[in-house]
């Protein structure tokens, strides 16, 4: 699948570990993205992450999790977004 059609999971723990998931932006008949922002809902009301990684499934915990950085952002974000953030100092 192209870079273009790809997305980033980026998952920073507590321990100040991080980790890097490359993820398909499309369902595989590619006619529409992926609903992120339905599954990170549904990912907070279960208390946990589930992630199908090559041949292996990862749970993990929310109690891990510090925050979690989606690139590129999602088309579709919840209602209570802040857009446009960017880093004081810095140029957005």
């Amino acid at each position: 699948m192209n870079d273009d059609k790809r997305g980033v999971l980026t998952i920073h723990y507590h321990d100040g570990a991080m980790q890097k998931l490359r993820y398909d932006r499309f369902s595989e008949d590619e006619d529409h993205q992926l609903d992120i922002d339905r599954i990170i809902n549904k990912a907070f009301d279960a208390n946990h992450l589930v992630v199908e990684k090559e041949e292996s499934l990862m749970v993990i915990p929310f109690t891990s999790i510090k925050y979690i950085e989606i690139t590129p952002a999602p088309v579709k974000l919840p209602e209570h977004t802040i857009r446009g953030a960017g880093y004081r100092g810095q140029k957005s």
